[in-house]
């Protein structure tokens, strides 16, 4: 809702905005774990066929995984021993939910008279989300679990487990389901006052004072059930086609109980509870004022200049509850503490279709209950404790220059400029009881140069050329020296701790871009853009094996440590087509429909560096691979087909991308360590109808070929990972404005 006002004061503005947006979804994957090495059904002694191999025998976390050609060895007590690779599990995960987006705008504008103008602004964005997540876990080994009376098949020329079966298990590390409630809460609110002032036709000033606050919090609320009389075989294959794993329940015909039939309550029992919640909270006052000035020095026409000031802060907090176990059978427990869900996967894996799980929903509705079954000494959702006090204050000033000639008769225009930008942070880091155990400082600068440059070749043929520099500082979260401790679903030797790094530095970036534009018709136009990215101090996760002593431990343990820094480079170049094209004279019923669409290449290079830590316990750089950046496709392409008529705008768009590498699997596991997705395409349409002047419709659908999308451990046919449907959404909307 607008409107506008004439009065003795000058003229008034204001605009009220509304929106709310609920998205329902359901999401679903199915995963084979990591792979381990085992040995052979011809194990040196003293080793069982098919066991796991000790981690002193072979090196976890190599960047190319440990060898997988046929009849490969590992050294065991002086014997070269082949050996198999095998997945330590098979999991499938079912997680539905709402997601609402209320938001509320507000803006008030007064011009006193012809040479001023204020604005105040007020925004709120808010975000909900419930989220209940069941999980079927079976681990398909450990020790004895691998079943040597039956036949295993392999990769051909390879030593890598495709298929077989296992006993299944009742030991909790190995079999569970789990059902998980995550519920989160984003409140953000921003206020802006501002002004411009025309002091003269050739001066202006505008100047803004900023202030915003978010608030995060979440609750995790969970419980595994474990089995009770789990005795049969689990049939798996890790690649039942597609890149999609299997996993078949097959009963034992000597027991009463039907262990294939895992929806039957009775097979399952209540193991560990998980009670976690979180808080974080920050606020950015920021002050900024800019001038422009018409001038006369030669080509300059115009000149920009200001300064701003920026102070954000950030607080982290968190809780972990104590939890506990009562191992109570589910078959006992009211029928609302069970949850059993259907047709997973839509049909489309090898997987059972349902299972008995622990409702999430009712755990979390009954949480004070369920606290008190476990002992608590208080039942109630408890504050959560500081983890982090981060506040940084940033200021730049800036000068840059429009200007105008003519170069062979052609107009030259563009702007040059430079700004320069100081941080500075003041951080305090706690324990997990909320104690201070260390603060720092730090500080950069930055000097960013930049030039853009246009070039009118004709009318309707434009080249550009741009030279920038630019900075991106580091994520609070990533400053944060506290160790934290993981979980070990599958009894692995290793264990797994992330940190973060209080001297991380900025990320710096030299970027070059060129492009030649033709717009052949008022609404259609032809580009090619090539570009380059030269890029400095990525943040990069250093991991290095060392011993600590988390709080489950009851001696120290080794663990695998990650911690990011600044200890890669990298670079990115780039070519770019593209076109909008809206063709002229078609009949009056096909009139307003285009198209637009794109085709980029991409070669990327990042450096990967390998750590040690030498016998002084001094962390050093043992190697530097190379490897193409992560979350860069060398080729992708969109087509839009558009319709606009009237009161009519459609829009159909499909996106694809090729194989990318995502990230780096924990160095615990004997894969390679780059997990890379499979090629990724997505089909998504709009359309919109104006009903009346006031009245807007709108129509959108996501996903509309359902697809799944994958990942892979480097080698997409033996090494597959995860399988995942992401929700196809459908949406209506209304707008109206007054």
């Amino acid at each position: 809702m607008s409107d506008r006002w004439e009065t003795d004061f000058g003229e008034v503005g204001a605009l009220i905005n509304v929106a709310y947006a609920r998205t329902r979804f359901r999401d679903q994957s199915i995963t084979a774990g990591a792979m381990l090495p085992y040995f052979t059904k011809n194990p040196p002694e003293p080793y069982d066929m098919l066991t796991r191999i000790p981690s002193t025998f072979w090196t976890p976390g190599l960047e190319e995984g440990l060898p997988f050609a046929a009849g490969s060895t590992l050294n065991v007590n002086g014997v070269d021993s082949e050996y198999y690779l095998s997945r330590d599990a098979i999991f499938g995960a079912d997680s539905y939910g709402d997601r609402e987006r209320p938001a509320v705008s507000v803006s008030f504008q007064w011009a006193p008279n012809d040479w001023s103008e204020y604005l105040f602004e007020a925004f709120y964005n808010g975000f909900r989300t419930d989220n209940q997540t069941t999980m079927l876990f079976k681990n398909v080994e450990h020790t004895y679990l691998l079943d040597p009376t039956a036949p295993i098949n392999l990769y051909e020329g390879t030593n890598i487990i495709k298929s077989g079966s296992a006993l299944d298990s009742q030991n909790i590390g190995n079999n569970f389901t789990s059902g998980d409630f995550f519920t989160g809460k984003t409140d953000g609110f921003l206020y802006a006052l501002g002004g411009n002032w025309y002091l003269s036709d050739d001066f202006q000033i505008k100047s803004e004072l900023i202030y915003q606050t978010s608030e995060y919090t979440n609750m995790f609320f969970a419980m595994r059930g474990v089995p009770q009389y789990l005795t049969g075989t689990l049939n798996f294959d890790f690649n039942a086609g597609g890149g999609i794993p299997g996993l078949e329940i097959v009963d034992n015909p000597d027991t009463a109980i039907d262990e294939s039939d895992v929806t039957n309550r009775a097979l399952w029992q209540t193991d560990g509870l998980y009670d976690n919640s979180y808080r974080g909270e920050g606020d950015a006052l920021t002050f900024k004022v800019d001038a422009e000035q018409f001038v006369s020095f030669g080509p300059i026409e115009k000149i920009k200049y200001g300064l701003r000031y920026d102070k954000r802060t950030a607080e982290d907090y968190d809780y972990l509850g104590p939890g506990g176990n009562e191992g109570l059978s589910l078959a006992e427990l009211p029928d609302g503490f069970t949850y059993i869900n259907s047709d997973f996967f839509d049909g489309r894996a090898n997987f059972p279709n349902s299972w008995a799980a622990v409702d999430a929903k009712y755990l979390m509705a009954n949480r004070q209950d369920i606290r008190a079954l476990h002992g608590y000494d208080d039942i109630t959702d408890q504050t959560p404790t500081i983890n982090f006090d981060i506040e940084e204050v940033s200021t730049e000033a800036y000068i840059q220059a429009d200007f105008m000639t003519e170069i062979g008769g052609k107009t030259l225009d563009g702007q040059i400029g430079v700004r320069v930008e100081r941080a500075e942070r003041d951080m305090a880091f706690f324990d997990a009881e909320g104690n201070l155990t260390g603060s720092g400082e730090g500080s950069s600068t930055s000097v960013l140069p930049s030039f853009v440059v246009r070039y009118h070749l004709a009318d309707d043929l434009l080249a550009r050329f741009a030279y920038t520099e630019t900075v991106r500082r580091p994520d609070f979260a990533a400053l944060n020296p506290t160790i934290n401790y993981g979980s070990n679903l599958t009894g692995l030797e290793l264990k797994t701790s992330t940190q973060g790094n209080p001297d991380l530095g900025p990320v710096e970036s030299a970027n070059l871009d060129l492009s030649l534009e033709w717009y052949f018709s008022p609404q259609s136009s032809v580009y090619a853009a090539w570009f380059q990215r030269d890029i400095e101090g990525f943040v990069f996760d250093s991991k290095r094996k060392v011993t600590l002593q988390g709080p489950e431990d009851e001696q120290p343990t080794e663990y695998v440590l990650t911690q990011p820094g600044n200890a890669s480079d990298g670079s990115l170049s780039g070519l770019e087509l593209g076109l909008v094209y809206f063709p002229d004279n078609l009949p009056e019923v096909l009139d307003g429909l285009g198209v637009q669409a794109s085709y980029t290449m991409l070669d990327s290079e990042q450096d990967i560096p390998e750590f040690e830590v030498d016998e002084n316990g001094e962390i050093y750089i043992s190697r530097i691979l190379s490897r193409s950046m992560f979350a860069v496709s060398d080729k992708s392409y969109s087509v839009v087909a558009i319709y606009e008529k009237d009161n009519f705008d459609m829009r159909l768009s499909y996106v694809w991308r090729e194989d990318f590498l995502n990230n780096y699997e924990a160095a615990i596991f004997a894969n390679p360590l780059g997990v890379y997705r499979r090629p990724e395409q997505s089909l998504n349409f709009q359309m919109s109808y104006d009903v009346s002047e006031n009245l807007m419709l709108t129509f959108d659908a996501t996903n509309l070929t359902d697809e799944i999308y994958q990942s892979y451990y480097q080698y997409p046919t033996t090494n597959n990972f995860g399988s995942a449907i992401i929700s196809r959404t459908f949406a209506l909307g209304m707008r109206y404005s007054m």
